[in-house]
């Protein structure tokens, strides 16, 4: 009974992952990728015996997220430097669909 709760918890793991991937890659559903990131969240307490396949790719997903928001963040902060009525700042602003929307209100 173990191996096979392990192996279930394990495969529900690579599933969401890999839709937040495609929701990134793809979709860009912000309530999706909330949802998904909120129930790994509420599940990581239990994370037991995980297989290393899926802590790579759970580690892996993570550097990714990681990457994007400092990608993001440094955007703004180049927003934010430019003037009001640059059209590229306006772009780089209108380009940012998948900022938080407290990081969205301190582009505008």
């Amino acid at each position: 009974m173990f191996i096979l709760s392990n192996l279930t918890g394990d495969l529900f793991i690579l599933v969401i992952i890999k839709a937040m991937q495609y929701n990134m890659a793809h979709t860009k559903d912000r309530y999706l990728h909330t949802n998904c990131l909120a129930m790994l969240a509420n599940m990581s307490s239990k994370f037991v015996h995980l297989q290393s396949y899926v802590c790579q790719r759970l580690v892996n997903f993570y550097i990714t997220l990681m990457k994007r928001h400092h990608k993001t963040v440094e955007r703004l902060q180049l927003c934010d430097m430019k003037s009001e009525g640059d059209e590229e700042a306006e772009s780089v602003k209108n380009n940012l669909t998948n900022v938080s929307p407290s990081l969205q209100k301190r582009a505008c």
